[in-house]
């Protein structure tokens, strides 16, 4: 049976020597030894919300693909590492055998482009995968062997699960989603909100789930984002796929690394049909009490042609042909 046209990678592929089945054998029995249970097969590995996106984009597009193959004559000429040094580390070994004729790595293998020995400058990726301009701009900064490789390339967003289901103006409450910032910064936020006479609803950024949050942003006029950087948005753009525009907390700074980083994005994707940026308190005060801030967002509108899994998975798909320059 041919291999497919693309291969997407989130974990390492196993040792197919008598050494690698002998672990994969006695894998559970060290669980079960362990009076543990074995843990259950992810989904979706590295970043799910990214991996989920390429996944069922290349699917809804009809793209012959396959997804974390176990055997190595499984592996297309084409690999996309999403994430995993490791899986990484094996991609590259295989690029170098000729085995596989176009690499993409990123964009959630490495936080820091530097680290793991800068790995992923290696000569045998193609292209280095970032989810936005400013990252770009960073990853050049700090590496400056990436840059005819940088790709600026956004996941997407289910557009049918995220479908609101309550009218807008039918919609009383805002949506605060804290992040960063301390708790009295919070609650300065809380407080505009009341005076405008609608009910704040606090989500606290990794102490909630995927339905509070739905939930939440079907009931919400428009939603208030307190986070200092963002590398593309997704929560965002879930947002704007449930026709709640944003308005993004947006200092243009940040601590990092030991260093603070300038020029950063809390909204890399926003736009005058999604909501507005602030810097300041006293700015998001400003827009609160002017009722004519809210006038003109169509943010659903704008994910429906820019931010679905079949949209961002055809665009990362068109990038499959080597850089011009003469790179092989």
């Amino acid at each position: 049976m041919k291999p497919p046209k693309l291969t997407v990678f989130t974990e390492p592929i196993h040792a197919e020597d008598l050494i690698g089945r002998i672990k994969s054998f006695l894998r559970p029995l060290k669980y079960f030894l362990q009076g543990q249970e074995l843990p259950a097969k992810k989904t979706f590995g590295g970043h799910y919300a990214v991996t989920r996106s390429l996944v069922q984009g290349l699917k809804k597009t009809g793209v012959d693909f396959n997804y974390n193959p176990s055997r190595e004559k499984d592996i297309a000429e084409n690999v996309i590492v999403l994430a995993g040094v490791e899986r990484l580390k094996q991609a590259i070994n295989l690029k170098n055998k000729g085995k596989i004729r176009m690499l993409l790595a990123g964009p959630n293998v490495v936080e820091d482009v530097r680290s793991e020995n800068g790995i992923v400058a290696n000569e045998a990726i193609d292209r280095y995968i970032v989810p936005s301009e400013w990252v770009k701009d960073l990853v050049i900064e700090d590496c400056g062997r990436l840059k005819d490789r940088v790709l600026c390339w956004s996941a997407g967003v289910d557009s049918e699960y995220w479908k609101p289901t309550v009218d807008a103006k039918d919609r009383k409450q805002v949506l605060i989603y804290w992040k960063t910032e301390p708790e009295e910064f919070c609650n300065e936020v809380i407080k505009f909100v009341r005076e405008e006479g609608m009910n704040p609803a606090l989500l606290q950024y990794g102490k909630y789930s995927v339905e509070e949050y739905k939930r939440l942003l079907d009931r919400s006029a428009y939603a208030i984002f307190i986070s200092r950087s963002e590398s593309q948005g997704i929560a965002l753009a879930e947002a704007w796929s449930m026709s709640v525009p944003t308005l993004v907390f947006d200092p243009g700074e940040f601590f990092f690394g030991g260093r603070t980083i300038y020029n950063v994005s809390a909204c890399p994707y926003l736009t005058p049909s999604t909501g507005l940026n602030w810097k300041t308190l006293a700015e998001l005060r400003n827009i609160i009490r002017d009722k004519n801030s809210f006038t003109g967002f169509k943010p659903r509108e704008y994910v429906l042609k820019r931010f679905t899994d079949e949209y961002s998975a055809t665009k990362l798909v068109e990038n499959l042909i080597p850089p011009t320059g003469g790179r092989k």
